[in-house]
């Protein structure tokens, strides 16, 4: 159901608007002076490398054959926060991403916590949560092809996510592959 914007709502909306017009405004005038070719070099596949290393990024985060997936009546903020899962990727990536990827878990349920505070906070979570905390420390490209492959599959078959379904007269049902 659509429900009209209200007060602060078209504010943010019509700043974000501006904001768009701005910077193709200004793409269009280093264009016009630079040339077209140079603005895609040195600001276009900047922009879509970044961009894709993050959605790439977020994406591997959550999403995990370990981590379920919660119907809309079983969700909550607790059980979205721990449906995460993190990763390392080596020392340098790692560090490089101020440790959003292998302290990712803690993140999200201390969103407020400095970056620099959740690799230290990281084991000490990890061990209260135990069989609910979930680390891949495998190699970059084996998680991305693997988490490509568990996401597509997951579109056509309950078989490999969990996914957890609302409470029948019965008690919980869970679909799970290792069964």
């Amino acid at each position: 159901m659509l429900r009209s914007l209200v007060g602060s709502e078209m504010c943010i909306r019509d700043s974000s608007n501006v904001g768009v017009a701005a910077m193709l405004a200004i793409l269009g005038a280093f264009s016009f002076k630079f040339g077209f070719m140079n603005v895609v070099f040195w600001y276009g596949v900047p922009w879509l490398g970044t961009h894709m290393w993050l959605v790439c990024i977020t994406f591997l985060q959550h999403s995990h054959p370990e981590v379920p997936h919660y119907e809309d009546a079983e969700w909550d903020f607790v059980k979205g926060a721990l449906s995460t899962v993190d990763r390392r990727y080596g020392g340098p990536l790692d560090a490089w991403m101020h440790h959003i990827t292998n302290g990712h878990v803690v993140h999200h349920i201390f969103s407020h916590m400095a970056f620099y505070n959740a690799i230290e906070a990281t084991p000490y979570v990890a061990k209260k949560l135990g069989r609910h905390y979930h680390y891949d420390d495998r190699n970059l490209f084996t998680q991305i092809r693997e988490g490509m492959f568990h996401h597509q599959s997951s579109w056509k078959t309950d078989k490999i996510y969990q996914t957890v379904v609302a409470p029948s007269k019965k008690g919980a049902n869970t679909k799970n592959s290792k069964k």
